[in-house]
């Protein structure tokens, strides 16, 4: 059961890349009061979408 576990989390972990040779999230936490407007375009777009399919 804790391989399961572990599997899990290492498959939701954020995904990280190397920025002017120092390790950076290419997608920023999200927590309640952060500026959505700091999240990639990309990622604002996915998330309309997945919102917008919430509603109906």
């Amino acid at each position: 059961m804790s391989k399961q576990v572990a599997a899990a989390q290492a498959s939701t972990a954020p995904v990280a890349a190397q920025v002017d040779g120092r390790g950076a999230l290419l997608v920023p936490h999200s927590a309640p009061g952060v500026d959505k407007g700091a999240q990639p375009p990309e990622y604002q777009r996915i998330l309309a979408v997945v919102q917008q399919a919430a509603r109906r």
